[in-house]
């Protein structure tokens, strides 16, 4: 683990063989969610797995007010009150260099993970 901004820090590239983004693009504006997901795909080797959990726009059943309060924390911090939609998180990842290999909904919609090979 290393302190500091994640888009501020020194990361070795090409180096690890998994890089995981935990329930931090949702905290990010759109640019910065982008912007991890790159740093992401310089630290990884060729054909390592990238995996991105996280919550992200859905249908969200029981978990309406939950949800709520989420927004509004969400908001406060980004300017937005909604997540990132998954396919928003796709699109950052494919345009990093990454692969899509699986998606997992978990909590009824309201969180997920995404699971991601760089291409070689």
């Amino acid at each position: 683990m290393l302190p500091g901004d994640a888009l501020e820090i020194d990361i070795l590239q090409g180096h690890f063989d998994r890089a995981m983004i935990c329930n931090v693009l949702r905290l990010e504006t759109p640019q910065r969610a982008e912007a991890l997901e790159r740093k992401a795909a310089e630290a990884v080797a060729s054909g390592a797995d990238l995996v991105s959990a996280d919550s992200w726009r859905g249908e969200f059943g029981m978990a309406t007010l939950i949800h709520a309060l989420y927004a509004l924390s969400l908001a406060s911090r980004t300017g937005s009150p909604e997540p990132h939609s998954l396919g928003d998180i796709e699109g950052c990842v494919q345009s990093s260099g990454f692969e899509v290999t699986m998606t997992a909904q978990l909590d009824e919609g309201v969180s997920g993970a995404l699971f991601a090979s760089r291409l070689g």
